[in-house]
């Protein structure tokens, strides 16, 4: 492809859609939401589903030790949360525009770099992401609080942003002119006093 063309072919101004990046905060509250939700679900299932219909018997005489200390049905009730945990985020993040509910509680949601909604193979790659953010000391996800894009160490490996989603912010241009009073450029055009 020729200069001329790369030239003439580029994305102008008008193609641009500039977005709010979340911050670290708002990100963390989402989780903390999402988390407390999740595990509403998760006991429900656990105790309603999983252990009846698995027949799995719990000795709640002990307390948890190392992961070998675990027996098999503990085993398969951690493995079926995470396969739970897996569904929740693929159904909202793909199903939902990148909004779980705590996304949505906190006006953000998980788009690509290129702006577009996430697809199953952008959420495959986003949550074994999370796992890498994970291991050492959440520093995936600490990482976020240091980047020029917020991003963490699954943002970057899924190709994504978290944006915030509010639509609607007020901005306001106040013009003084020599011995005028204020007006302001918003919404209406009245003289403000």
């Amino acid at each position: 492809m020729s200069f001329e063309a790369l030239y003439h072919n580029r994305p102008t101004t008008d193609d641009a859609q500039t977005y709010e990046l979340a911050g670290f905060g708002r990100r963390f509250v989402a989780f903390i939401i999402d988390y407390v939700i999740f595990s509403i679900i998760n006991t429900i299932a656990t105790t309603v589903v999983f252990i009846p219909l698995l027949n799995i018997e719990l000795d709640e005489s002990r307390a948890f030790g190392t992961f070998e200390d675990l027996t098999p049905g503990e085993i398969t009730l951690l493995f079926l949360a995470f396969v739970m945990w897996a569904v929740y985020h693929w159904y909202f993040w793909v199903f939902h525009e990148g909004r779980t509910p705590g996304k949505s509680a906190m006006d953000i949601r998980i788009i690509k770099v290129d702006g577009s909604r996430i697809t199953t193979v952008d959420f495959i790659k986003r949550f074994f992401g999370y796992i890498i953010s994970s291991l050492p000391l959440y520093l995936g996800y600490i990482w976020a609080l240091f980047d020029r894009q917020n991003q963490t160490w699954h943002d970057k490996i899924a190709k994504t942003y978290v944006i915030r989603t509010q639509k609607t912010r007020k901005h306001v241009t106040i013009y003084r002119q020599q011995n005028a009073p204020l007006r302001y450029d918003g919404e209406d055009k009245r003289n403000i006093s």
